[in-house]
């Protein structure tokens, strides 16, 4: 969602509440609960996810 409003609809991108994802939020829990220094991997079907990164 943030993707489209950033290349259609550029002038509300200031409006758009700067949150986590779900899997942001995991992998902050995971590192805070087993230690910084693990490995975190998501594996998932969206094709989208790769040109974000």
């Amino acid at each position: 969602m943030v993707h489209l409003i950033e290349q259609y609809y550029p002038h509300l991108v200031p409006h758009i509440t700067p949150v986590v994802s779900p899997l942001q939020a995991h992998t902050k829990m995971l590192k805070a609960a087993l230690g910084e220094d693990i490995g975190v991997v998501f594996i998932g079907p969206c094709v989208a996810k790769k040109e974000r990164s």
